[in-house]
């Protein structure tokens, strides 16, 4: 039953993707499984490419696949920033502060 609801909530962020990027860059914070399959899912559903993931773990960031959230400060015409996480204040805080 669990995995009827992920893909559920998949499919429900996928679509709402499709419906508000509005040709930006679709942008993932975090580079983990469920961001995977959104991305996996928006390429088929869709034909939507993801650009790169973002993520505030250092320990995460390459330079090449995964970026510093700081790359979308003020570029909120040419991103669509997509957080496949739970909700923390603390990304909202820095989407919203930067002008994301």
């Amino acid at each position: 039953m669990q995995k009827k609801q992920d893909y559920d909530w998949i499919d429900f962020i996928s679509d709402k993707v499709e419906h508000y990027y509005n040709g930006r860059q679709v942008v993932l914070w975090g580079k983990y499984s469920v961001s995977d399959e959104i991305k996996d899912k928006l390429k088929r559903k869709y034909g939507i490419d993801i650009g790169f993931y973002v993520d505030s773990d250092s320990s995460r960031i390459d330079n090449k696949q995964v970026f510093s959230p700081d790359c979308l400060a003020g570029k909120a015409l040419d991103y669509y920033v997509v957080i496949p996480l739970a909700y923390y204040p603390s990304i909202k805080d820095k989407i919203s502060g930067g002008g994301v």
